[in-house]
């Protein structure tokens, strides 16, 4: 079956579900919300074509509304070995290098268990305190996010497998993150900033512009959905968004995501932060997985110092050990 949408109805159903519906598996909006979401996006005049086969156009639109494919590469990652170069460099207000670690790592995987061992590592400045703790607040989540520090074991179905549901601490920041890479536009427990991270939330719709277009990434032809603050708003009331820029490009036919890009910012009485992240993933055998993340990201918290860092990862050699 082949599926042509320009603008107009037919659109407005299927990648309006692509492009805003809860990429977790979350409830699909409604008909009313998503004719109402499809009257303020902009599209390019190049005409929008998916392929699909087996099932009809109601079926096709569920599948899209509940795919995980961007949150499912980073839990493959879990369940196989592969190389990764890591660099972090932290940076002071001048943007002078404080502190810097490189390093070339590796994660071996026999089913269920996982380790990392890192065979090069390079560490320059105070990256590190006297008793060997990280320095810096950046790299503590950095380490969380991608170390494994011991052996760990999870069987697949095992409810740690899944992302934690009522964390604290360490755990609670880290969760906030997956919720703006994995299903960016959800409402994230941020102080002071409320509902503004749910950019598809009808309050938030003034403040953005919405569009989908057509594009060529690395030599894949893609859609790109892109949600940007309106000028106006960005230049002289910046406070109405935490979510400047959003671009999300999924692979023409099997609307597979392939890359991500974010930039996130908001300035309040606790806290200032301007982040730029962007993640790149790449199909090794069945499977895809993150290829690269880079990351760009000023934070300061009250009582703390600020902390400017920037790091990129690299993943490769992707198999079973």
């Amino acid at each position: 079956m082949k599926l042509v949408c320009k603008p107009g109805p037919a659109i407005s159903r299927w990648f309006i579900c692509l492009c805003m519906g809860c990429r977790l598996g979350g409830p699909s909006l409604s008909a009313q919300e998503i004719e109402s979401i499809y009257q303020i996006i902009q599209l390019d005049s190049i005409t929008i074509r998916a392929e699909k086969e087996g099932f009809d156009i109601d079926d096709f639109i569920d599948l899209v509304i509940r795919d995980k494919s961007f949150y499912e590469a980073f839990q493959h990652l879990r369940t196989i070995g592969y190389t990764f170069q890591n660099e972090i460099l932290m940076l002071d207000r001048k943007m002078e290098k404080m502190a810097s670690y490189q390093s070339m790592a590796r994660q071996y995987y026999k089913k269920p268990c996982r380790y990392m061992t890192e065979e090069t590592r390079d560490v320059q400045g105070r990256f590190f305190t006297k008793k060997g703790d990280y320095k810096y607040y950046t790299a503590k989540l950095y380490d969380r996010m991608f170390f494994t520090q011991d052996t760990v074991c999870i069987p697949e179905g095992d409810p740690a497998f899944s992302v934690e549901t009522d964390p604290e601490g360490m755990e609670k920041h880290v969760l906030e993150l997956k919720k703006l890479i994995f299903n960016p536009g959800k409402k994230a427990n941020v102080p002071l900033i409320g509902n503004k991270t749910a950019i598809f939330e009808k309050e938030m719709w003034p403040y953005y512009d919405y569009s989908i277009g057509s594009d060529t990434l690395e030599g894949q032809p893609s859609y790109v959905f892109t949600v940007q603050t309106k000028k106006e708003y960005l230049l002289h009331n910046p406070g109405k968004t935490v979510i400047k820029n959003l671009q999300t490009w999924f692979a023409k036919g099997s609307l597979q995501i392939l890359k991500r890009k974010y930039t996130l910012a908001a300035n309040t009485l606790l806290y200032h932060f301007n982040v730029n992240m962007d993640i790149d993933l790449i199909k090794t055998g069945e499977f895809y997985y993150p290829q690269m993340i880079t990351y760009d990201g000023i934070w300061k918290v009250a009582s703390k110092k600020m902390e400017h860092a920037k790091f990129k990862i690299r993943f490769s050699q992707f198999k079973n050990d």
